[in-house]
């Protein structure tokens, strides 16, 4: 259940085969999104890398606007990007993000909520998006609700550690009766990983 090491490392956890499926579901969605805390530890490229893959939007949550002005995703020009932001932020580094290219679009007051994301996102015609969120993105996406269908990749490796991050992070259930279920779950292997897909039942 853990998505990184407690010192955050997390490259890699799971097969070539499993991560050259994660790229053809890029290539399947408009959007990809990701927190800030993401771009700050992995400088990530967020691109679709299969032959006449094609990249989405990339979306990045960053409720205070601390993304690095030198990240791959404001500088390679491999795809737009758009970043989420708050009232909070600070104006001159918005100024410097939006002249590299990249959009903001304010969604909160002092955190970004994922419901103002959607709605923006469905605004630009955007149907399709594909999180790659860590813990905190992912529990704010699932606890109000947005997720229509959840993918896993499961490794067969032990990382351990109560620091390391999982997939699922937040306040979490308090009793087990209100965890999320997956409905129609299906499994398939790639090399020696697994893939689970299901659809999350709200109560």
């Amino acid at each position: 259940g853990k998505i990184a090491s407690h010192t955050n490392n997390s490259k890699w956890i799971t097969s070539a085969e499993s991560r050259l499926d994660v790229h053809k579901l890029r290539n399947e969605n408009q959007a990809i999104l990701v927190g800030v805390n993401t771009v700050v530890h992995d400088d990530p490229e967020l691109t679709t890398r299969i032959s006449n893959g094609r990249n989405p939007i990339r979306i990045i949550m960053d409720s205070t606007l601390k993304i690095p002005l030198e990240s791959k995703v404001l500088n390679d020009k491999q795809a737009e990007t758009w970043v989420f932001t708050t009232e909070s932020c600070d104006t001159g580094k918005k100024k410097q993000v939006e002249e590299l290219g990249a959009k903001v679009f304010m969604a909160g007051t002092s955190q970004v909520d994922p419901s103002i994301v959607l709605k923006v996102l469905g605004e630009n015609l955007v149907s399709s998006l594909l999180i790659e969120g860590g813990g905190t993105i992912n529990a704010a996406f699932l606890e109000n609700k947005l997720v229509d269908k959840a993918i896993f990749y499961v490794a067969p490796k032990l990382i351990g550690g109560k620091d390391s991050p999982s997939f699922f992070g937040g306040t979490g259930m308090a009793k087990m009766a209100d965890a999320i279920e997956l409905n129609g779950l299906t499994v398939t292997q790639f090399g020696p990983d697994f893939k689970f897909t299901g659809y999350p039942k709200y109560k």
